[in-house]
């Protein structure tokens, strides 16, 4: 928003809105997070207990945290509130340079599971060059024993290539996690396992091959991991081809398994038609894969891996 309510002043030249509707579509609630100079959000999770976590980018002071390093330089943030609309916690986590939260995820576990991308090293980490990718764990603690609660990041792993790398996409099931983007240029989806701790180590790495596009969602469903997205490679390496590249920009869906080890059972179909399609967001509903974007030519919204 760049226009804040009368109760709720913008604080930058930007900041992130909450909104929440009811079952009608009433606008029920709104909650703004406002920095000093800008403020992006990339990424929505809701947890089976209500509570909500955005993330996304700040640039300058944000309240209730505090400037980066560099007050001029983005750094990422995660904001939790409960199911009333309540401000948890902020942490605010950021590299010397330039860094972004793009994806967002409650575990099983409670935890909050935070992606995105940095252009140098990460608290604790180290550079690999370009834009990295980078995974946080963060756990719910309390501050006293009967008080207010905040998110410890009990972890950060950096990855990827010596390329640009991001993470577009993440899913939690069960103590997997997995992430998938484009990195120097390339489709790749990795496995992580998490421990007792939440801590992620890496188990899988699939390279579906050059992307020429992005990644629009990675979901689990029924043991096979879907992997939808855009792209101007007709071959691209996931699996039996159901339906062939149309040409230009086509939406596919990669239907892998859950260990990401190549199998028969890989499946990779292409929607779209002779223009440019795109995918801009993906959600699984029965065994059907719902895509939602631009369709250049006459079609359905929906297909089946």
């Amino acid at each position: 928003l760049t226009e804040g309510l009368d109760n709720q002043p913008i604080k930058g030249a930007r900041d992130v809105a909450l909104m929440k509707y009811d079952s009608a579509g009433n606008l029920t609630q709104t909650k703004l997070l406002g920095a000093a100079g800008s403020a992006n959000g990339f990424s929505i999770a809701v947890d089976a207990d209500g509570r909500v976590a955005v993330a996304g980018s700040v640039t300058g002071a944000l309240e209730p945290g505090k400037s980066g390093d560099v007050a001029t330089v983005a750094d990422s943030f995660v904001t939790v509130f409960d199911d009333t609309g309540k401000e948890l916690w902020t942490q605010r986590r950021g590299a010397k340079a330039a860094d972004e939260a793009t994806e967002v995820r409650f575990g099983d576990d409670g935890r909050v599971y935070v992606a995105g991308r940095a252009k140098s090293a990460m608290p604790g980490q180290a550079a690999l060059g370009g834009w990295d990718s980078y995974l946080q764990t963060f756990e719910e603690r309390p501050l006293t024993v009967i008080g207010p609660v905040t998110g410890v990041n009990v972890s950060t792993l950096q990855f990827g290539s010596s390329g640009d790398d991001s993470v577009q996409a993440m899913t939690v099931s069960g103590s997997d996690l997995y992430t998938a983007g484009v990195e120097n240029g390339r489709a790749v989806v990795r496995r992580f396992t998490l421990d007792a701790a939440g801590i992620p180590t890496l188990a899988a790495t699939r390279d579906l091959g050059l992307l020429s596009g992005s990644i629009a969602g990675v979901s689990v469903e029924n043991g096979r991991v879907v992997v939808t997205g855009q792209t101007d490679n007709a071959a691209l390496d996931a699996g039996m081809v159901t339906n062939p590249h149309a040409g230009g920009t086509d939406v596919f869906v990669a239907s892998l398994s859950g260990d990401l080890q190549a199998g028969a059972g890989d499946r990779l179909t292409y929607f779209g038609g002779s223009g440019n399609d795109t995918a801009a967001d993906v959600k699984i509903k029965d065994g059907k894969v719902w895509i939602t974007g631009t369709n250049r030519d006459a079609g359905a919204s929906k297909t089946d891996p």
